[in-house]
């Protein structure tokens, strides 16, 4: 009887636990690749937290598909412009290998009178753990969204 009707229970208390660690590994992932966006070169966070074949996907832009193709375009990050963001939730899959991440961001920059200008916007962030353990991302992106006070 204590089999048949506790080591389900138990199953499912040790899996959703199991979860909500992984859920807290991609959000922690994310929490560092905005760290070292802010410590250092967006463009380099962004690089170095890609995974192989990863795809973007910008407002008013085609996709950026292929580990040659975002590392093109965000080698082209313009030299100046900050950004920085903030997971605020996630989910993870199953299987424990894939989950995203979805939060708000904020870039900041000047326009061409020197003036600083700041936008917000909202993304979601796609991530798939890799052979060492580690986690990259394999699809970013996000859209502009008003700012918190509007």
């Amino acid at each position: 009887m204590f089999r048949t009707f506790f080591i389900p229970i138990l199953m499912t208390i040790w899996g959703t636990a199991a979860m909500a660690q992984s859920v807290e590994d991609i959000m922690q992932a994310d929490r560092d690749f905005n760290q070292m966006a802010q410590d250092g070169e967006v463009r380099d966070a962004f690089v170095t937290y890609a995974a192989d074949n990863s795809i973007m996907m910008n407002p008013g832009r085609h996709f950026v598909e292929g580990d040659g193709a975002v590392h093109e375009f965000i080698g082209n990050w313009p030299d100046g412009i900050g950004l920085s963001w903030d997971p605020i939730g996630g989910m993870m899959a199953e299987s424990g290998d894939l989950g995203f991440t979805y939060g708000t961001f904020v870039s900041r920059g000047a326009d061409d009178d020197g003036n600083e200008v700041e936008s917000h916007g909202k993304y979601v962030t796609i991530w798939q753990r890799q052979d060492d353990g580690s986690w990259k991302w394999v699809f970013d992106g996000g859209n502009p969204s008003p700012s918190p006070e509007e």
